[in-house]
């Protein structure tokens, strides 16, 4: 009523009070931290008359929620472009499509979904995201179910290379010169080739340091000295297909945000011509000779490429740019380590 005197308490502390009116009120209790209180309202009218009642519990919450876990992980390399995004948090938020972003931009509205039991949320993009490419997801605006912001988070990761490698015969010639521009995710050679190695007599690869061949027979993998294939060397293949095909698959030079930290990929060579691969640094796809062979420079004289279309090789004068999936002789003068 009118004049009644009201006050809130904790205990005997008095946390808010004032003059009842004809009209709600709002009473602030600033003082309280996060927990969990039980709280007396005590009013006394004008007459003196005086009533003490218990309030509900009273949950405060001030905690901001975080980031417990993440997928991919800060930092993760070879992730794939289809892959969904997720992230753990500390309690129940609020997340929407809006909340999140990409750079560089992914087409099109993610779908967001949460799920209150385990706390993770869900991103799923619209479209997939580019190869062999670096990512920033940024989460903003998110809050626990009381109101309390996450504050802006990002974090990094970077997708993994695909690759498509054409396998011709022209004129009775099925020879083909390639390389894997990166360690595919199984470096098996029977799975490196797929349905392709139908259609494949062998497969051969060159030591210089030891001035032999191996090679994968895949109608009889029992004989063959060839069993994995990997970025950085060069292959020679013999297709017997009447029609091209590709070998395609993914994979990543570079891994982090796993169990374990890797070392980037490089090859000890000796003097002498070395049969090579392209490696396809993240971030790249075709780049200059000096580019590409960059970690030799100074120790190579001589380069050959092959056209795997007309069947013929490519001189050193002839090769400015270096692309995914092709193979070379390079002549060195003395060893050197072969890296991108």
């Amino acid at each position: 009523e009118d004049g009644a005197a009201w006050a809130i308490k904790l205990d005997s502390t008095t946390l808010a009070s004032g003059t009842g009116t004809d009209e709600n009120q709002t009473a602030t209790l600033s003082a309280l931290i996060a927990g969990s209180y039980t709280l007396n309202l005590i009013a006394t009218d004008t007459a003196g008359n005086g009533i003490s009642v218990p309030l509900t519990l009273f949950i405060i919450d001030i905690t901001s929620p975080t980031i417990t876990a993440r997928t991919p992980g800060v930092g993760a390399s070879g992730v794939s472009p289809s892959a969904n995004i997720s992230a753990t948090f500390s309690e129940d938020v609020t997340i929407v499509a809006g909340n999140v972003s990409f750079d560089p931009t992914v087409s099109g509205t993610p779908v967001v979904t949460f799920d209150a039991e385990t706390n993770i949320a869900t991103i799923d993009p619209a479209t997939d995201l580019v190869n062999n490419a670096t990512y920033t997801i940024t989460l903003t605006g998110v809050t626990d179910l009381a109101g309390n912001a996450l504050g802006t988070m990002s974090w990094q990761f970077n997708t993994s290379t695909g690759y498509s490698v054409m396998l011709t015969k022209s004129d009775g010639n099925g020879w083909n010169f390639i390389s894997l521009p990166t360690i595919p995710v199984s470096t098996a050679i029977a799975d490196v080739l797929g349905s392709a190695a139908s259609n494949i007599e062998s497969v051969w690869t060159y030591n210089t340091a030891t001035d032999s061949w191996s090679a994968y027979y895949p109608a009889e993998p029992g004989v063959s000295t060839l069993s994995t294939m990997t970025a950085g060397y060069g292959y020679w293949i013999k297709y017997t297909g009447s029609s091209s095909t590709t070998l395609t698959g993914s994979g990543s030079l570079l891994s982090s945000g796993g169990s374990a930290p890797s070392v980037p990929p490089s090859r000890s060579l000796p003097a002498g011509w070395n049969l090579i691969g392209y490696y396809q640094a993240p971030g790249t796809t075709s780049v200059s000779k000096s580019t590409a062979f960059q970690s030799l420079n100074g120790v190579y004289t001589n380069v050959l490429g092959f056209d795997n279309t007309n069947k013929g090789y490519v001189l050193n004068s002839n090769i400015s740019t270096v692309n995914p999936g092709q193979a070379f002789w390079i002549l060195l003068q003395s060893s050197g380590v072969y890296s991108f």
